[in-house]
């Protein structure tokens, strides 16, 4: 059980059977998605039944000689999020330990007002051009409709159960693009810089060339939208209707050369911290501009593992 051990590993003997935190001291134990073990054929989750041992009767029994380890100065805290997409309903048994507090998912208004603040933040750090700060609006929204267009249109299913998204990969957009180490010139340069974190974030999540290629087509439409641009101006290619499944649009004849094109134009836009050799501590995040340059500096850099790593080369 390496829920088992883990907590173990961090606990003192404080005499005959009994461990804790160092005396004078008391332990908060944080489990994280705690919905998450796979229920067992007669729907029981052990990672949970052990948790809730620990809560009935204060320990659990050592696995080596089988003896009551009684646990003291410890509190559990624990989260999870709504069943589906992996997790699972859990026991009352366990629940009723607990004081339970539901927070409600934010509306967009509350979306668009903590990621304005921390664009702002990041324009007044970075010093941005008046240009590029007056496109963040414009970001902010598009990244919030991409959001919630993706939870609602390609949901989870057994195949591709990994189609799970929360604040977390919204909060990722915007830390990829304020970690660019080089100033952002304009506000063709924030839309690229822009599109390239919303492809890391979601696209590279996407398992089929079908959903990939909607995913382009989605951003495409997203431009002249929110952004007042579209994709020929930034990206040099003509624009496709994400609105038009593939489908109909084989039957129109132009439909999958136009997503084909905004995939292409899209997967050129790449920014990476390995194109300088200033060594990781100075790395400075910026696009990708020639393809040439930054093939040279991957092969470099597997040059140099191959040359660290004895007896196994890559």
């Amino acid at each position: 059980m390496q829920v088992q051990d883990i907590i173990d590993a961090k606990l003192d003997k404080r005499r005959k059977g009994v461990y804790g935190p160092p005396l004078g001291n008391a332990a908060v134990v944080f489990v994280d998605d705690l919905n998450m073990p796979a229920q067992e054929v007669y729907g029981a989750q052990p990672p949970i039944e052990l948790l809730r041992q620990c809560l009935d009767h204060g320990g659990w029994y050592d696995r080596a000689d089988n003896t009551f380890r009684q646990l003291v100065d410890m509190q559990l805290v624990a989260a999870m999020g709504p069943p589906g997409g992996g997790r699972n309903h859990i026991t009352p048994r366990i629940l009723r330990h607990f004081n339970v507090i539901a927070i409600n998912e934010f509306d967009d208004a509350t979306y668009t007002r903590i990621y304005t603040a921390i664009s702002d933040w990041w324009a007044r750090r970075g010093k941005l051009p008046e240009s590029v700060v007056d496109q963040l609006p414009g970001v902010v929204a598009a990244t919030i409709d991409v959001y919630n267009t993706i939870r609602a249109e390609l949901l989870p299913t057994p195949a591709k159960s990994h189609y799970t998204y929360n604040m977390r990969d919204l909060s990722k957009v915007f830390q990829g693009m304020q970690s660019v180490g080089a100033s952002v010139a304009d506000s063709r340069a924030v839309v690229r810089l822009w599109a390239h974190e919303a492809l890391r974030v979601f696209h590279d999540r996407l398992v089929d060339d079908a959903d990939r290629s909607w995913f382009c087509s989605l951003l495409s439409n997203l431009l002249p939208k929110h952004l007042g641009t579209n994709i020929a101006e930034v990206f040099g290619t003509q624009q496709c209707d994400a609105s038009t499944p593939t489908g109909a649009a084989a039957a129109q004849g132009s439909g999958p050369k136009q997503h084909g094109d905004a995939a292409a134009a899209l997967r050129t836009v790449l920014y990476a911290d390995f194109l300088q050799p200033c060594g990781p501590e100075n790395a400075k995040y910026q696009e990708a501009t020639d393809p040439g340059k930054m093939l040279k500096a991957v092969e470099d850099a597997l040059a140099d593992y191959n040359i660290q790593v004895s007896g196994w080369r890559l």
